[in-house]
């Protein structure tokens, strides 16, 4: 853990920027993996949505933010007009450029 980091936040927001979720995660250093189970703050279940991660992290009492990354299945690729190459059909984000894929599994 680098000096100074203190602790590291996801929020979840709803489709309107409402906060709905909040995890608090392990100070490390690194890439972290962490699931959303769909619990709310209030204790129910999130509708099927759009959701927005958003993370920080509290380094020497600042607040910094941090990128944040989505695992998500390709539904289907669409060919660009003109023959400029392509765009994968990603469920749940939309339309993503293949140089924005980080990893494939």
């Amino acid at each position: 853990t680098p000096p100074g980091l203190n602790a590291v936040t996801v929020s979840v927001h709803d489709a309107s920027g409402q906060l709905v979720a909040r995890l608090d995660l392990p100070a490390q250093t690194g890439m972290t993996n962490f699931d959303w189970d769909g619990s709310q703050l209030d204790g129910g279940q999130a509708p099927p949505g759009v959701y927005t991660l958003r993370a920080q992290a509290s380094v020497n009492g600042e607040q910094v933010g941090l990128t944040t990354r989505v695992k998500a299945n390709v539904d289907s690729v669409t060919l660009n007009p003109g023959g400029a190459g392509y765009s994968l059909n990603v469920n749940g984000v939309g339309r993503v450029a293949p140089g924005d894929v980080l990893e494939v599994s």
